[in-house]
This record gives structure tokens, sequence and C-alpha cells, in this order.
């Protein structure tokens, strides 16, 4: 689920469904255009369907487009991809070592 917007540790998110949905559609309802509240608490532990819900939906037609998450632009670098590496380094071995985290992840990916 790297579609979800979350920190660079990209935990896996786990489904809680017997039956794992295949697309992103399948949690959108198609009459009101908006998130399928029912089927993101069916399939998703309540921090996942509540961010999930927090992203606005389109009623415009576009084509699929790839976005680099680390940079405003959307657009891949290699210097950006080396700042986010780094960054996942450092909070990695702060964690392990039991140091203080900084509370502005958000500074830390757009440095």
């Amino acid at each position: 689920m790297n579609w979800l917007p979350r920190d660079g540790m990209m935990r896996s998110v786990s489904c809680l469904s017997n039956t794992p949905l295949v697309k992103v559609q399948e949690l959108i309802d198609s009459v009101l255009k908006t998130w399928d509240l029912e089927a993101l608490r069916v399939h998703f532990l309540p921090m996942y369907w509540e961010l999930i819900a927090s992203i606005p939906l389109t009623t415009r037609r576009q084509n699929e487009f790839w976005a680099w998450h680390y940079e405003k632009s959307g657009m891949f670098s290699v210097n950006s991809a080396y700042r986010m590496l780094v960054n996942n380094r450092e909070r990695r071995t702060d964690w392990i070592e039991h140091n203080a985290g900084r509370s502005d992840v958000q500074s830390d990916q757009k440095e």
C-alpha cells in the first residue's frame, strides 16, 4: 500500500479481511464518489482507514501518474532519494539506540 501518505518507514499495512482488495477503486462508493467508510472499516485497522478517508477524492477524470512522495513537486530526483535514505537510517539508528526522536518528520523528508 505504497499509495498511503506515511512516514519513510513504510511499515506494512495489514488487511483485516480474509478477502483482500485488489484495487483502490474498491474502496470508493461509485455512486456518491466518496470513500466507502464501511469498506475501509472492514479491511483496515482504524489508524489506516482514518488516513485513507482523509485523502481527498476528485471527480475529475485524469490519467494515472507516478509521483514521488518525498518531493513537493512529486518528481523523483537522486538527491531526494539520498535524503530519504539518510533520514531513514538516522531514525532507525535513533530508535535502536533509544535516542529521542525529532517531532517534525515532515521537515525531515522535505529538507
